[in-house]
């Protein structure tokens, strides 16, 4: 057997590098108000120009694995407008986010930055593939040249703090706190006490570690210093009131949240106490219940972690925990590293979950005064009452079948027109809300798709296609309504 050979073409693409964006330097930098640090950027790869922006270097120091903020969970890494860029690669810029910097030769970018006093933050460096303007986090597997988060590079903190205290003794309120930077400032931000390990600390008094006593402190608690202001000193701080440990309060609700028609995702909803005044990071942990648990607490269950989120003091914010099987649970929070929790109350997802689809409550059949009794024919008036508001849906037809097999149906405009109440109106000696009504006025027979034994369709049809769906846009659910019989009876 002679062999004529196969043979394939193939170029293969060179591999990315492993790091395509480096910035330095990576260390933070303490600045004097107005004074401004330097940086260069590394950009490997194919990249023909990158943006330049800032993170929060405070909140991302809180992220609990090191991930870039997204507080409001839109995929998309949280920038501040905190920081400017004087310079970039030598041209004036003076602005808080730069879009599309043209990479030099060398493809080494140098620019400056500077922050508000008081600020702390970090340039960011990135490829916005999609040119949006923002750094999107999904993941894209198998397409990680498509990923803007596998193409980015941090800078270290640039934070602009107020003068170093002279040596003394302060009993101060804090009013701005560097994590990254470690210091903080008195109320009126005009002098900054610099701290590190080899210091003393306490909370209340007693002795605490050096992470303790850094995760605790925060905008608003009460300090007492005895301060060495030289580096090799050892000065003492004691947290005498600490302002933002408390956890916060929440509520827990069981709808179709995400997006679906079953209603079996929980909402978690977060109220944080005005005292912490700064981002926090707050859990969310969830425990199974015995079914007619009627209070959530500590003995309540075992309580697996689902994820943290970042929260600023006296605000509201609102998670989703989808698509729960049906049971009881509970859920409880926490400021990150504190032992206090606040507990919600339990919740039930029903066995099955009930559908969110709208349900007709009511169906009837009103004849018209010329046309055969029990035989749908023209201006007979068909209404259906339904358990929230609806409209009348994209698709012209309705589909109803009787008792005698005639499949028949309802276009919209050719044989039958649908209209909504605007006000309240009673079906049935039951008031329903506007737009819950939907009236089909026939304007001609409707039309047969299957003959049964009797001709035309007979009272007593019931609806098996329709195109009418709530204000979501969910169909209308035939199968679990309580009626979607045409005048049977009435």
């Amino acid at each position: 057997m002679e062999d004529y050979g196969v043979y394939w073409q193939v170029t293969v693409q060179p591999a990315e590098p492993a790091q395509l964006v480096s910035v330095a330097p990576t260390t933070p930098a303490i600045l004097a108000q107005s004074e401004s640090r330097t940086y260069t950027a590394t950009v490997n790869g194919s990249s023909d120009c990158v943006d330049l922006a800032f993170v929060d270097a405070e909140i991302h120091f809180l992220s609990p694995h090191g991930e870039l903020p997204n507080r409001d969970n839109d995929e998309r890494a949280d920038f501040t407008t905190a920081g400017s860029f004087p310079t970039v690669n030598g041209a004036s810029v003076g602005a808080s986010y730069v879009d599309c910097v043209p990479l030099p030769t060398d493809r080494v970018l140098s620019f400056t930055v500077t922050a508000p006093l008081g600020a702390s933050v970090q340039p960011i460096v990135y490829r916005d593939v999609n040119r949006n303007n923002a750094l999107d986090l999904p993941l894209l597997v198998d397409r990680e040249q498509q990923n803007e988060n596998w193409a980015w590079g941090l800078g270290g903190t640039a934070s602009v703090a107020p003068p170093n205290a002279l040596p003394g003794g302060y009993t101060v309120t804090v009013g701005a706190v560097s994590k990254t930077a470690r210091w903080f400032a008195d109320a009126a931000i005009v002098r900054s006490f610099r701290y590190d390990a080899n210091d003393s600390f306490q909370i209340g008094s007693t002795t605490a570690p050096f992470y303790l006593f850094e995760q605790h402190l925060s905008r608003g608690d009460a300090v007492s210093i005895s301060y060495a202001a030289d580096p090799s000193g050892v000065s003492t701080f004691n947290i005498t009131t600490d302002a933002g440990g408390t956890p916060p309060r929440i509520e827990a609700t069981v709808d179709a949240f995400n997006g679906g028609t079953a209603m079996d995702d929980v909402q978690i909803t977060y109220f944080t106490p005005p005292s912490n005044v700064d981002s926090t990071w707050y859990s969310m942990e969830r425990a199974v219940v015995a079914a007619g648990t009627t209070t959530c607490g500590s003995s309540s269950g075992s309580y697996d972690l689902r994820r943290y989120l970042l929260i600023g003091g006296g605000q509201a914010m609102s998670a989703i925990d989808p698509d729960r099987p049906s049971g009881t649970y509970c859920y409880r929070s926490a400021v990150l590293g504190e032992p206090s929790f606040g507990y919600s109350n339990p919740v039930t997802v029903a066995d099955p979950p009930p559908s969110t689809r709208p349900l007709s409550l009511d169906a009837r059949y009103q004849p018209s005064a010329a046309g055969v009794r029990d035989t749908f024919d023209d201006q007979d008036v068909l209404k259906i009452a339904f358990n929230e508001p609806v409209t009348c849906g994209a698709d012209p037809f309705t589909l109803l079948r009787d008792a005698d097999g005639t499949l028949a149906y309802l276009q919209r405009d050719q044989n039958v027109k649908c209209t909504l109440n605007t006000s309240p109106e009673s079906v049935g000696g039951v008031s329903y809300a506007a737009l819950s009504v939907v009236t089909l006025q026939l304007i001609g027979s409707p039309g047969i798709t299957e003959n049964g034994t009797r001709p035309g369709l007979q009272v007593g049809a019931s609806v098996t296609q329709s195109p009418v769906a709530d204000l979501r846009g969910n169909a209308w659910d035939l199968a679990a309504s309580p009626d979607i019989v045409l005048g049977d009876p009435d």
